[in-house]
C-alpha cells in the first residue's frame, strides 16, 4: 500500500523443496550446521536465525570496530530467501545507510558468506521493532489487548 510504513517480505518460494533448480537459476543455500537457518524457503527468518547477528557482528568487529557498530542493536533478521539476506532496520536510517555502502556491503555480504556457507547479498529495508512480550500473567495480557492498558513496568520476582 502506497504510504505504508508495514516492511515489506518477499514471499516464500511456491516451488517443493526437493526440486533441483533449473541450470543458471538462484537458488537458496544450505546454512552451516549450527546457524538454525530455514533452507531457503523462510520469510520470517528473524525466529530461525537468532544468532545470525550477534555472529555477524563479531566476524565484522575483526575487520572495523564501525562495522560492528553499525549493526549493535540497530537491526534483525526479516528473511534469507533465495541467496538474499534482508535485514530490517528499526527507523534508524543512519545505520541502514552504512550497511548500505558499497565497500560496507562487499564486507558484510563476505563475511555472511562465511556463516551461511555460499554467496549473500545483502538487501536492507526499514522495519518496525520487534514488540515486547507481553507479562505472562493471563489478567494483563487481557488487560493490554482488550482494555487497551499499558504495561510500565515488569517487575518479576
Amino acid at each position: 500500500m502506497l504510504g505504508s510504513k508495514a516492511p515489506v517480505i518477499p514471499p516464500a518460494s511456491d516451488e517443493p523443496e526437493g526440486v533441483p533448480p533449473a541450470p543458471g537459476e538462484h537458488h537458496a543455500i544450505e546454512p552451516l550446521p549450527g546457524v538454525g537457518a530455514t533452507s531457503g524457503g523462510g520469510a520470517a527468518a528473524d525466529a530461525h536465525m537468532p544468532d545470525f547477528i550477534p555472529q555477524l557482528r563479531s566476524l565484522a568487529r575483526t575487520r572495523s570496530v564501525k562495522l560492528d557498530a553499525l549493526l549493535n542493536g540497530s537491526c534483525d533478521v526479516v528473511s534469507w530467501q533465495d541467496g538474499v539476506l534482508t535485514l530490517g532496520f528499526y527507523e534508524d536510517k543512519f545505520h541502514k545507510k552504512g550497511v548500505e555502502d558499497s565497500q560496507n556491503r562487499r564486507v558484510y555480504e563476505e563475511l555472511a558468506a562465511q556463516i551461511l556457507g555460499g554467496p549473500v547479498s545483502i538487501r536492507c529495508i526499514i522495519a518496525p521493532r520487534p514488540a515486547k512480550a507481553l507479562s505472562r500473567s493471563p489478567l494483563v495480557q487481557h488487560a493490554v489487548q482488550n482494555h487497551g492498558a499499558k504495561i510500565v513496568s515488569e517487575d518479576q520476582e
